[in-house]
């Protein structure tokens, strides 16, 4: 018994510590995988060609995470570019871009700037899409979090033009 106690405290331990450990680059999946979902691929050519139409340097770096925002059961694109650090980010924040899936592939649905993460999927919805909660802070902004709410075509490019929320955990995640 002692053995199993133990056993489940360096479980616990070792759970924790690798929880603070950095992001990796491989994507964090949070919705079941549909047979016609587009692929991660399909996503990385899709980011590729949105550098090129842009005319951001081609040594980009972001994060990115799929998920389902729209519930069509397709996971759709959240994708953080942050390098070079230039381009990408401002003194509030650096752009989001939100890629939506179909069965063809990805287009763009938002380009939002000045945004830190963490980047949280909220369980409110707004017209059929997830709220976005992100967080707003550097030179120009006071420590704030924000919602960003789908208004039938986009989500607002500028999250400093939304109002700050609480940040309460209950106000994050709707209950």
């Amino acid at each position: 018994m002692a053995t199993r106690l133990f056993c489940v405290m360096i479980f616990t331990a070792t759970l924790f510590a690798l929880s603070g450990c950095g992001t990796s680059e491989r994507p964090i999946t949070l919705a079941p995988l549909e047979k016609y979902d587009p692929s991660d691929e399909l996503l990385f050519s899709t980011i590729q060609n949105f550098i090129l139409l842009t005319g951001a340097p081609q040594n980009a770096q972001y994060k990115f995470a799929r998920t389902d925002i729209n519930g069509d059961g397709l996971r759709d694109a959240l994708v953080l570019f942050d390098i070079p650090h230039r381009h990408w980010c401002g003194r509030g924040g650096c752009t989001l871009v939100i890629f939506s899936a179909n069965r063809e592939g990805f287009s763009l649905l938002s380009k939002i700037l000045n945004i830190r993460g963490p980047v949280i999927l909220s369980p409110k919805m707004t017209l059929g899409f997830h709220d976005i909660i992100v967080r707003l802070s550097g030179m120009d902004y006071n420590d704030q979090t924000i919602r960003l709410v789908f208004d039938g075509k986009s989500l607002p490019p500028y999250a400093a033009q939304r109002p700050p929320i609480p940040y309460a955990f209950e106000e994050i995640v709707g209950q």
